[in-house]
């Protein structure tokens, strides 16, 4: 505005100077001197209207800054919730059921059954007798598979040596093997007790060791008889 006031008084000023020396610059004799004054304020226009410029860019500058900042908060609110609603989603998802239990239970059924059906095919064996606890005890092994793993020979009594006893001497003996397959109890049915053949025979089975008996996959037990011949020695 300054600027445009500037520039009317400076036109004024050159169409009255230009007015004045019309006709070798006087009128009538006397050279007419007007003296023309006018007043300007210090403050520079054109650093006024660069100020102006420069505020209104610096004002351009925050608005787009400020406009680039609520952007990137969008954006990173957006990407904040994004794992957030798959974290959901896959909390959501149902985990299926496992059904191992049931079938363990079928199984142990399935043996349950199996183990009863032999069971009764015990009972209606003749060859076993029940212990009462849920155990079978052999009178015999007819038909059963058993092995052993350890078993000693018994000797000729020393005392039958000194006497200079020179007979074959048998002896028979009734003994149960246990689930384990250790030896439980030794009975004998004919023998020589007097001259120690018994002793020897009985000292020689404590010593004997089967694997575990199974029949139709129960653990029984097993009464053998064995008869030992004692040879003297030549």
């Amino acid at each position: 505005m300054k600027f445009f006031i500037i520039s009317i008084i400076l036109h004024i000023f050159i169409f009255l100077k230009m007015d004045y020396r019309f006709g070798n610059g006087t009128i009538g004799d006397k050279i007419i001197q007007v003296p023309i004054t006018f007043n300007v304020q210090n403050a520079p226009v054109v650093d006024e209207i660069n100020n102006d410029v420069q505020n209104q860019e610096n004002t351009n500058d925050s608005a787009e800054e400020k406009v680039e900042e609520e952007i990137e908060i969008k954006v990173s609110e957006i990407k904040d919730e994004i794992p957030k609603q798959v974290e959901t989603k896959k909390d959501k998802v149902p985990i299926p059921k496992k059904k191992i239990v049931k079938k363990e239970k079928t199984e142990n059924v399935l043996d349950n059954k199996k183990i009863s059906d032999d069971s009764r095919g015990l009972n209606e064996n003749k060859n076993f007798i029940s212990n009462g606890n849920g155990g079978y005890t052999a009178l015999s092994p007819a038909g059963i598979t058993y092995r052993i793993i350890r078993q000693s020979d018994p000797s000729y009594p020393v005392k039958a040596e000194q006497m200079r006893y020179q007979r074959n001497v048998s002896v028979t003996a009734k003994f149960l093997v246990g689930f384990d397959g250790n030896i439980e109890n030794i009975q004998i049915v004919n023998g020589n007790k007097v001259l120690g053949f018994d002793d020897e025979v009985i000292s020689a089975l404590r010593k004997w060791k089967f694997s575990p008996i199974y029949y139709k996959n129960i653990s029984i037990k097993v009464y053998f008889t064995k008869t030992f011949v004692f040879k003297p020695k030549k």
